[in-house]
């Protein structure tokens, strides 16, 4: 007779956690359509843009705030608290966005 393992779901803060090395933790931007809303077929797809919310210690030229583009599929996935995150080495990054002044 099999037994049903219940599984326990664990919600937690991502933007507590410290990472090392090269990391980036990177909040998700997901393109809104011309309502201001979410486009449902954009969504399906991952994200390539985000906000970096943490940075490893070896990070040297990207800060907290910075807004980039990382490939699509280098990095890993977390979701949480109904918001999407990734974990990306720094090396997989392509650009950061620079504002004008």
């Amino acid at each position: 007779m099999k037994t049903k393992t219940k599984q326990t779901k664990i919600e937690f803060d991502i933007t507590k956690f410290k990472f090392l090395r090269d990391l980036l933790l990177i909040k998700a931007i997901r393109p809104e359509g011309t309502n201001g809303l979410v486009d449902p077929h954009s969504y399906e797809d991952k994200p390539e843009f985000g906000t970096v919310i943490a940075v490893g210690d070896e990070v040297k030229d990207i800060k907290v705030g910075d807004v980039v583009r990382f490939g699509k599929y280098s990095t890993e996935n977390i979701r949480t608290k109904g918001q999407d995150y990734f974990i990306v080495h720094s090396e997989d990054l392509s650009a950061v966005l620079k504002w004008k002044n």
